[in-house]
């Protein structure tokens, strides 16, 4: 039977893709280490993986989980999951966008939600989907990336699968009504790695500027954005497939802790009551 094979977009890592390119290779390094910071909340636990994407990180707490359960509203995604990472305590499910998720109060000891949050219409009850399904003391480990290194203040995301994009500030304040303890962390590292990101972020961010600022209508700002990016594959000469990466990436290259800066992303830890 044919495996599932699934386009790789900068919302969607796919790991045959990680070492097409330093940009790549950087975006899996990103995402890898909220799975590993989340290590200790996972261990011997049964977690939630909410919006799972391909399944990787999904793999890797089941590694020391007891149980996994990985969701997404995506059904490739969850099919190439099921392919390609398939383990006694890991299921994958497809899930409805916005609906209830498909699992008892107090399911789960841990949740994870991995650059999920800015893409959701209604965080608050997305949040509240996350408390339902928590046992009392569970822990969500949330990460979404940081908007002051991707954006100017009030201007709307770039990325226009994003509708919103969170400060440390506005995620700990969208947090706090629904867990009794948020502790916020930044994700940081080597300056060197981290330029890879910060400069690719920075000429988004002035280059999307006209469809970007607060008083342009939404269906301007994706038409303007879908726009920019067909006149950039135009100007840059498409990717043989062969390109690989000019360094190699370390996991210490990249770190989570209090006040890291420069920031590229927020990792938030919340306790439910």
């Amino acid at each position: 039977m044919a495996r599932t094979a699934l386009e790789q977009t900068r919302e969607r890592v796919v790991p045959e893709h990680y070492q097409q390119s330093e940009q790549a290779a950087l975006i899996h390094l990103l995402h890898t280490a909220t799975y590993r910071f989340a290590a200790p909340f996972t261990t011997g636990k049964d977690v939630l993986d909410y919006g799972c994407g391909t399944g990787y990180g999904a793999e890797m707490i089941a590694a020391d989980a007891r149980s996994v359960e990985a969701v997404d509203v995506a059904p490739d995604a969850i099919a190439y999951g099921r392919e390609h990472y398939a383990r006694p305590n890991l299921e994958f499910q497809v899930i409805d966008a916005g609906g209830p998720l498909p699992f008892a109060n107090g399911s789960f000891d841990s949740v994870i939600s991995c650059q999920v949050i800015e893409h959701v219409a209604t965080p608050d009850a997305y949040l509240r989907e996350v408390v339902r399904v928590l046992r009392p003391g569970g822990t969500l480990v949330l990460a979404t990336p940081d908007r002051r290194t991707r954006l100017l203040p009030l201007q709307r995301p770039w990325n226009h699968f994003h509708l919103t994009e969170y400060s440390e500030r506005s995620l700990t304040r969208l947090l706090t009504p629904h867990f009794v303890t948020v502790e916020s962390y930044t994700m940081g590292g080597k300056r060197s790695v981290l330029d890879i990101e910060l400069r690719r972020t920075r000429r988004l961010k002035w280059g999307s500027l006209p469809f970007t600022l607060p008083i342009i209508p939404n269906a301007v700002r994706i038409k303007g954005i879908e726009v920019l990016g067909k006149l950039k594959r135009r100007v840059l000469p498409p990717r043989n497939g062969q390109e690989r990466t000019s360094r190699t990436l370390l996991e210490s290259d990249v770190s989570i802790g209090k006040g890291l800066w420069p920031s590229v992303s927020l990792v938030a830890v919340a306790r439910r009551g």
